[in-house]
């Protein structure tokens, strides 16, 4: 024997230098190639094409003419591919086994000459299983070796389950379940995602052995029980291999930038795309930027910056879904689904902070009783920022916000959507506050005073949800619930000067009242009322009397005070029987007889809306009697 011949004899190869995730590998090519439709004829044949493909690109081709056998030995392998060629062989067997069995159950009769068939192609696939775990233990790490043992070990009970060999059958159907299980625990959310569904798959094989194994006794025996007493394939073996795995995992250093996990709804997703992980940092970079800056230009910049890098995420995300085609798993169409919607959910949420940025500066103007006044007592008043304009920005606020509420509708964590909820009630109240400023610029002083009563009953609602669902604990509400107090007094500042307006314009002094105080003078819930003044204003702060110094919360400064005296309080009584008066709405539940009518254009689309409503006169009797001499001799002859 030659020094060369002698050479190959040697070991050439490179312990634990190959890694194949092999479940993986067979799924993603079983699933884009008809499995996903039981079409084993298909991917029989992908598997042949793609095998002389790959032996003719690493030149291992068997010969162009005359066949010579090239056997793929370990010192050959020194890529994931040329592991792969042994692979697909023994996948092309067991398919084109798996088509002739759907053949013979089609066929219901069981032919001989098929069964042979069907017998040889698993025996040979069993044989290709057995090859790759042997390359494997040669060449392979620690999860390789395990991989391939649970690979042969399915590969092999699919041929016994056929012999009807179900005791053996079983037994490796389990091993190969706990093999998957423990892998499993190592990956990460989406690769686990293929070994569970495996698992399952075994466990409806492990069914039918327990069946037909137990279908004899008379006694029913549960299947976790039965599963017990089967024996475990070295066991100790496979803990011994998953714990050095554990140890790699522990020793490899930990990279910020090549690793990279988002949660949400509960999921932890894993981003590998080099350029997604790159826009995801860049994004939390930006997000930095903003919370430091303090300048309201600069914050509307870098918020730019910000969605158009959720913008290339999103394109991202939807082209690497769209390379994995329609053949793609359920489970991995539910995980990109959940990533397209968690940067939609960072969208809206950048969304909403930008425009509370904006509302944070624009009311600064507002925040006064100085600023109120004006607007009731200054025409033509030049303001910084309109309330029109605070108004467009809530109703954005409110329109991304039940966007958000619909996209969470999923999240498990029911708080989050409560606090979203809380959130939608209070923007929708602070723009039916700033409605009503908007009246008092345009001089609708009883639109106001109605608004602002409607404003106090929403805030009532506000404090309930709050109190009900115990949110005093979280600090960001804790400010939205301040600013729900600092409206409530602005409405009852509002709602006095308003019901002041209303009475100066109608500049009349109702004598009722000043009877009703004449008879009242000792009486000190009242206040007498001011008539000396040659204005001849009917003063009245029912809720100054009632809510602020009766009850003793009085939080004005001095000057807010004697700004809200000059309005002398009338009872309560008298109170609710000029606000009956001087509202305009009050009285909308009841039925107004009889009922307005309006006249409607008699066009042809509104008669199509009420035809079966409308009643048509019968004018039968009109057209016969209309009809003229030619008629009348034409239905003699031939009519009835």
């Amino acid at each position: 024997m030659t020094d060369p011949e002698m050479k190959e004899e040697e070991i050439n190869y490179k312990p634990n230098s190959i890694k194949c995730d092999i479940l993986l590998v067979t799924s993603s090519m079983q699933n884009q190639n008809g499995l996903r439709v039981n079409d084993y004829l298909r991917y029989s044949h992908f598997c042949r094409k793609k095998i002389n493909k790959l032996r003719k690109l690493y030149k291992l081709t068997q010969g162009k003419r005359k066949f010579q056998k090239n056997e793929i030995t370990a010192d050959k392998i020194t890529d994931n591919k040329i592991l792969l060629i042994v692979i697909l062989e023994c996948e092309r067997n067991w398919a084109y086994g798996m088509y002739h069995k759907q053949e013979l159950t089609a066929l219901g009769t069981d032919i001989k000459r098929l069964r042979y068939q069907i017998m040889r192609k698993f025996k040979r696939s069993v044989t290709n299983a057995k090859k790759i775990l042997d390359l494997c233990e040669k060449i392979g790490d620690s999860q390789t070796q395990l991989e391939a043992k649970a690979y042969f070990a399915f590969i092999n009970s699919n041929y016994l389950i056929f012999k009807r060999e179900y005791n053996e059958a079983l037994t490796l159907l389990k091993n190969a379940s706990n093999i998957y299980d423990k892998i499993s625990s190592l990956k990460d959310t989406i690769e686990s995602i293929e070994y569970k569904e495996k698992i399952n798959s075994l466990k409806t094989s492990m069914r039918l052995c327990i069946y037909n194994l137990t279908k004899e006794q008379d006694e029913i025996i549960d299947e976790e029980t039965f599963l017990k007493n089967v024996d475990n394939i070295d066991e100790i073996e496979i803990t011994e291999k998953i714990e050095e795995i554990k140890k790699k995992n522990q020793e490899k250093p930990i990279n910020n930038a090549d690793e990279y996990e988002i949660k949400y709804h509960g999921m932890n997703i894993p981003i590998k795309n080099d350029a997604l992980k790159k826009t995801f940092l860049k994004m939390n970079e930006l997000k930095e930027k903003i919370n430091k800056e303090s300048d309201l230009n600069k914050k509307v910049s870098i918020f730019q910056d910000y969605f158009n890098k959720i913008d290339e995420a999103n394109k991202i995300t939807k082209k690497e879904k769209s390379d994995q085609g329609n053949e793609s798993t359920e489970n991995f169409a539910k995980i990109y689904q959940s990533l397209l919607s968690y940067i939609e959910n960072l969208r809206l949420i950048a969304y909403i902070e930008k425009n509370n940025h904006f509302i944070n500066e624009y009311e600064k103007d507002f925040d006064n009783l100085e600023t109120i006044t004006n607007l009731f007592e200054k025409d033509n008043l030049k303001l910084k920022y309109k309330p029109q304009e605070i108004m467009k920005l809530y109703d954005n606020l409110i329109e991304y916000e039940n966007q958000l509420i619909n996209l969470e509708k999923e999240n498990p964590d029911q708080s989050y959507l409560i606090d979203l909820n809380f959130r939608e009630k209070i923007y929708s109240l602070c723009k039916v506050y700033y409605v009503g400023l908007f009246y008092i610029l345009n001089k609708k002083y009883n639109d106001t005073h109605t608004l602002m009563f409607h404003t106090i009953e929403k805030i009532k609602e506000v404090n309930e949800y709050y109190d009900m669902h115990k949110l005093n604990n979280i600090s960001s509400l804790k400010i939205l619930k301040e600013k729900v107090n600092s409206i409530e007094k602005m409405c009852i500042f509002i709602i006095n000067m308003s019901y002041s307006k209303i009475q100066q314009n109608k500049n009349i002094e109702d004598p009722k009242l000043k009877n009703k105080n004449k008879d009242n003078k000792d009486n000190k819930d009242l206040m007498e009322i001011d008539t000396t003044k040659k204005e001849k204003k009917i003063k009245y702060n029912p809720y100054l009397y009632d809510e602020i110094i009766k009850e003793g919360k009085s939080n004005l400064t001095k000057e807010q005070y004697l700004t809200m005296e000059n309005y002398v309080t009338l009872p309560y009584n008298d109170f609710i029987q000029v606000r009956k008066e001087n509202t305009y709405n009050n009285y909308t539940h009841i039925m107004q007889l009889p009922m307005n009518t309006q006249l409607i254009p008699p066009k042809p689309i509104v008669y199509d809306l009420v035809y079966d409503k409308l009643e048509y006169p019968d004018l039968k009797d009109k057209i016969k009697s209309q009809k003229s001499l030619m008629g009348r001799a034409f239905g003699y002859f031939w009519g009835s």
